[in-house]
């Protein structure tokens, strides 16, 4: 540091030009070369978009099933848009220590195979469902043996379980003398199962639930993390919705059963961790079925409807997989959700001939003025309704607070608090004709 120092001095006063030590050259080569995407083939572990706990834990566990059986090339674990926020907050504690990629981390033409995890629909995955087109291998393990599928993959894996890490936990327990679950994967593999079966409660548990469950206890999952991570917490935003929607709820009976409908506006972006919210409003109202819609925009205000719909023991006989099906949605028969894009509304039709004229006259300002332009409010309003015509801004060459003290000591007190300057020049539409 010093020597570069001296360097730039001598330059500076001497005209003697020296050259940096070599270390400093070293770097500013370094700098100076433009950063280029590497080419490193690997496999790609996809969830769905909005990742849950069973999503992750099942994509986490065949990225470390096919450390094994596909040893050639890395396995990454890749989300492809949102996640929930119970996950949100495992993987700012956890991320590092799981083979998670970026999106945009990865190029299309590196991916060899594909898994796809807790779902068969392409539009699920969101932007990575075109990475299906160029893999060689696409293998999907999914749970939800009622819904029909748009992904053609070469290997399928369907169980009839409560959760699809259930399924992925069985394969690694043939590999157990090749794999050792760590603490963190085998915490992570049970809040997936207890997410998908409502800790063994939900109608769709099944014994093999249990005893994966059971597995990775002797693994060593944590309890305490468990116990963090494994009960959502309703966010300050979500404790709102959930008010307005016992507000508005519209409850309804229909052969015997207590069905809840509401629809609420989200008034921003989208919201994650709505069903939980769901969840919450069905048990505090008793519902035995609910449906709750939420409108929001996207990043390009595009308007969306987000239908989650749930269901009590009670009704056993409703099936919201059938009812999200006919919007291209799915789930479970007791908890199903789908979003559908709305249409834009169309523009207001715009006032022709004189009354247009009048109503938005060619001298009113199309939008708000900035602070430099130095105009009055009452000017402003006399514009708008077509009284004056819109004032210049007046041209900065001295000090807004000088240019103030000007306005405000016009003896004439012009409305449109032109600077006397602009008087005598006979720049002022208000100004006598003889100034």
């Amino acid at each position: 540091m010093l020597l570069t120092m001296l360097a730039i001095t001598a330059t500076f006063y001497v005209g003697i030009p020296l050259r940096p030590p070599s270390t400093l050259r070293a770097r500013c080569v370094i700098a100076a070369t433009p950063k280029t995407e590497l080419d490193e083939a690997c496999n790609v572990v996809l969830t769905h978009t909005n990742t849950d706990f069973d999503s992750l834990a099942g994509a986490v566990a065949l990225a470390k099933l096919w450390s094994i059986e596909r040893p050639e090339v890395p396995t990454h674990v890749v989300m492809p848009r949102g996640v929930n926020p119970l996950v949100g907050r495992f993987l700012a504690y956890h991320k590092h220590l799981l083979p998670i990629r970026g999106f945009k981390t990865i190029r299309a033409v590196d991916i060899g195979a594909i898994g796809v995890v807790d779902t068969q629909s392409a539009n699920r995955l969101g932007p990575a469902a075109a990475w299906l087109e160029n893999a060689s291998h696409v293998a999907v393990y999914d749970h939800h043996s009622c819904v029909d599928g748009d992904i053609n993959p070469t290997e399928l894996h369907l169980e009839p379980v409560g959760s699809v890490t259930t399924v992925l936990v069985e394969e690694l327990q043939k590999h157990a003398h090749k794999i050792k679950l760590s603490e963190t994967e085998a915490t992570l593999f049970a809040l997936g199962i207890r997410a998908d079966t409502g800790a063994l409660s939900f109608p769709s548990t099944t014994p093999r639930d249990g005893r994966a469950l059971v597995y990775l206890m002797e693994q060593g999952a944590s309890q305490l993390a468990i116990a963090e991570f494994g009960q959502a917490r309703l966010s300050a935003v979500q404790r709102d919705l959930l008010a307005s929607a016992m507000r508005d709820v519209q409850s309804c009976e229909h052969e015997g059963l207590k069905v809840g409908t509401v629809c609420l506006d989200t008034g921003r972006g989208f919201v994650t961790g709505m069903s939980a919210v769901c969840e919450e409003l069905l048990q505090l109202l008793s519902f035995d079925a609910l449906l709750l819609g939420i409108t929001h925009r996207n990043a390009k205000q595009q308007s969306f409807l987000s239908l989650i719909g749930r269901c009590s023991p009670r009704a056993s006989a409703v099936d919201l997989n059938d009812v999200m099906g006919r919007f291209n949605g799915g789930g479970h028969p007791a908890a199903a959700a789908a979003s559908i894009r709305l249409a834009d509304p169309a523009d207001p039709p715009e006032a022709d001939g004189a009354a247009g004229a009048e109503e938005a006259p060619a001298s009113a300002p199309a939008g708000p003025l900035k602070r430099r332009e130095h105009i009055s409010r009452q000017s402003l309003e006399a514009a708008r309704a077509g009284r004056l015509p819109r004032p210049r801004p007046p041209p900065l060459t001295q000090s807004p607070r000088l240019l103030w003290r000007k306005w405000t000591s016009c003896p004439e007190r012009c409305p449109t608090r032109h600077p006397p300057s602009w008087r005598r020049r006979g720049r002022c539409s208000t100004a006598p004709s003889s100034m």
